[in-house]
């Protein structure tokens, strides 16, 4: 088996400054090491997760801010990761206005799952129909909003193609 090791040494000199000595200490690093290239690996598979989802993923702050996003959030709103990092909630929907957040936060703390039908917008300005299915989460002492948003464009235009029919029979 292979073993990894993090080794210092320093010299070790006699009165009259002549090498005598090597004095090193080594500690077994394999299992960090280990540890490290598992999480990497578990990382990666999270990410390719997340990113191969066909809705969009966004995490928010407490401050409304995006954290993460995932790919398919970019393809559909047009904007890049870096983009929307300088973004909040507010910037993609609408119908929300930004003095109701804090509210809103407080609510999701009491009741951690909600679904949601409002719109967004895309960055080339056209706006949406989505469902959005809100988690509330608390990781590692810091709060989150987890939304799950799925455009619902082509179940609004079949909902209302049943309704005119209908209204014609």
């Amino acid at each position: 088996s292979i073993s990894h090791f993090v080794v210092a040494t320093c010299p070790v000199l006699d009165s009259d400054g002549k090498l005598t000595a090597i004095f090193g200490i080594a500690r077994d690093i394999t299992a960090e090491q280990k540890a490290h290239f598992e999480l990497a690996a578990s990382e990666k598979r999270f990410h390719t997760l997340f990113d191969s989802a066909t809705d969009m993923i966004m995490v928010a702050d407490r401050d409304a801010r995006f954290i993460d996003i995932n790919r398919n959030t970019c393809e559909t709103l047009g904007y890049t990761r870096e983009e929307m990092a300088h973004l909040s909630i507010m910037d993609l929907d609408p119908q929300f206005p930004r003095e109701r957040w804090a509210a809103h936060w407080e609510q999701s703390r009491l009741r951690p799952y909600r679904l949601i039908e409002t719109v967004h917008r895309a960055k080339d300005g056209r706006t949406f129909p989505v469902e959005v299915a809100v988690n509330f989460l608390e990781l590692e002492g810091k709060e989150f909003h987890c939304a799950y948003v799925r455009d619902i464009s082509e179940r609004r235009r079949v909902e209302e193609a049943l309704r005119a029919s209908d209204r014609k029979l």
